[in-house]
C-alpha cells in the first residue's frame, strides 16, 4: 500500500509561482524548486502526495498583494492541491494562516486518510496546525528545517519581540514532532534536540544536462559565472571585487536583489564584468553550462549557514561544470573531492582562488566535474532521497 502524504508548505503550479515572481521583491525560487523536488521525490518512491501550500511572499506593501484568496489547482505532475487564503500583513499573516490551515487540513484529513504531515520550512503558524493534527487524527509528523528562525537586524522594536517570540513557538513546537529533515545535523546538535533525524541536504534534477554540447559564452577569456540572491551577505560583492583584479578571466552575474544596482555600475565600469539580470528559472540552467567555472561565494562565517545548505551547490555539480565554493560548515566531507574550494575568503583569498582555477587545464576541470555530476546524481537525485525520507517515516 502506498504511503500518503500531505506536504504543508509551498508547492505551487507554474502559473500560480509566475504570479509570485511578478509581485515579489523577494525572488522565491529556491524555496519553489526544494518544493517541487520534495514532491517529486515521494512520487517516485510511489507514495502519494496532496499539497495544502502558501504564497511565500513578502508583507505588505514590499509585496502590493495584502490578500490572497483559496485556490484549488491540480499542477503539471497531476497533484492535487489547495492555496491557504490569508492577509498578507504583519502578524495578521501568521494568524490568518494559521486559521485557515487549521479549519482546511482539519476538514481534509476527515475526509480522506493520510499517513503523515510534512511540514515543509518551521514556519510557525504551520508547526502549530501539524501539532493539533496529532492530536486529532493520530497522524504522523515530520518537519523539514530549510530556514532556521533568525531576528532582524534592523527593524522596529515591535518586529524583533515579535520574532523573538515566535522563536520561542517555533522550538516550542518543533520538540513535538516525530521526526526532523535538517539541512545540516549543526541545527540539531546546536539546539540540543533529541527527536529522530536524518540529514538531507537538498536533490538534483534527474535530468543530466551535457555541457559538452553546449555553445561556450563566446569568450576568449576563462569565464566564472553566478546565479542567485545578488546581496552583500551571499558574498556576492567580494566575488566582484576580486574578479575585477584579473584581467584574463569574465565573471557573469544572474540574479536580482540589493546588489542589483551596483552590479548595474560595476558592469558599465569594468569590462570583465557582466551582470545579466534575472534569468528565468527554467532558462537559466543552458544559460550556466556556458560558464568555464561556477561559483558559490557564501561566507561561511554567517551564523545562519551553519544550518543551510545551497542548494546552488547539488545544482551547479548537477549540470557537469567545475564549482568553486567556501567550505560551508553544513558541508558534509563527501562533497570536497568533486569541488574546488575557496580556502581563504577576503577579497585578496578569492583573486588567487580564481587566478588559480583559471590557470587549470580543461581536461583536470573536465575529469573534475564529471565525477562530481555523478557524485550528486548517485546520492543526491530525487529518486534516492525520496527513499531516504520514506525510509526515515516508516523507522519512527
Amino acid at each position: 500500500m502506498n504511503t500518503r502524504f500531505v506536504i504543508l508548505g509551498f508547492g505551487l503550479p507554474d502559473e500560480l509561482k509566475d504570479e509570485v515572481f511578478l509581485g515579489d521583491p523577494g525572488m522565491p525560487t529556491q524555496t519553489f524548486k526544494f518544493a517541487d523536488n520534495l514532491k517529486e521525490s515521494l512520487i517516485q518512491n510511489h507514495s502519494e502526495v496532496f499539497l495544502v501550500s502558501t504564497e511565500p511572499v513578502m508583507n505588505y506593501p514590499a509585496n502590493s498583494n495584502a490578500f490572497f484568496k483559496f485556490k484549488r489547482f491540480i499542477d503539471s505532475s497531476g497533484v492535487k492541491g489547495i492555496v491557504l487564503p490569508y492577509i498578507n500583513l504583519f502578524i495578521l499573516k501568521h494568524l490568518t494562516r494559521f486559521l485557515s490551515g487549521l479549519a482546511l487540513l482539519s476538514n481534509i484529513l476527515k475526509k480522506s486518510k493520510f499517513d503523515a504531515v510534512i511540514v515543509h520550512g518551521i514556519h510557525s503558524p504551520f508547526l502549530v496546525i501539524a501539532c493539533l493534527m496529532k492530536i486529532f487524527f493520530k497522524i504522523k509528523i515530520i518537519c523539514i528545517v530549510t530556514d532556521p528562525p533568525v531576528t532582524p537586524k534592523s527593524s522596529g522594536c515591535v518586529e524583533v519581540q515579535a520574532r523573538k517570540f515566535d522563536r520561542l513557538i517555533i522550538f516550542y513546537f518543533l520538540k513535538k514532532f516525530d521526526g526532523l529533515i535538517v539541512l545540516s545535523e549543526l541545527f540539531i546538535k546546536d539546539n540540543n534536540l533529541s527527536l529522530p533525524y536524518i540529514v538531507l541536504d537538498g536533490f538534483c534534477d534527474n535530468e543530466k544536462f551535457q555541457s559538452d554540447n553546449v555553445d561556450s559564452s563566446g569568450s576568449d577569456k576563462f569565464t566564472f559565472a553566478y546565479a542567485g540572491g545578488l546581496s552583500e551577505e551571499y558574498g556576492v560583492k567580494r566575488l566582484v571585487q576580486a574578479a575585477v583584479q584579473l584581467d584574463n578571466i569574465e565573471l557573469f552575474l544572474y540574479g536580482k536583489g540589493p546588489l542589483s544596482e551596483y552590479l548595474t555600475e560595476m558592469s558599465s565600469s569594468f569590462s570583465n564584468i557582466n551582470y545579466m539580470g534575472f534569468t528565468p528559472p527554467e532558462k537559466i540552467a543552458c544559460t550556466l553550462l556556458k560558464a568555464d567555472c561556477l561559483v558559490n561565494p557564501r561566507p561561511s562565517s554567517d551564523s545562519f549557514v551553519r544550518y543551510s545548505f545551497p542548494s546552488k551547490v547539488i545544482e551547479y555539480l548537477a549540470l557537469g561544470v567545475p564549482l568553486l565554493t567556501t567550505h560551508l560548515p553544513s558541508m558534509s566531507d563527501d562533497y570536497l573531492s568533486h569541488v574546488l574550494v575557496i580556502n581563504d575568503e577576503t577579497v585578496s583569498g578569492i583573486v588567487n582562488s580564481l587566478r588559480d582555477i583559471s590557470s587549470m587545464s580543461k581536461l583536470e576541470l573536465n575529469s573534475l566535474s564529471k565525477k562530481g555530476q555523478a557524485f550528486v546524481f548517485e546520492t543526491r537525485s530525487c529518486t534516492a532521497q525520496g527513499l531516504k525520507i520514506n525510509q526515515f517515516f516508516n523507522s519512527i
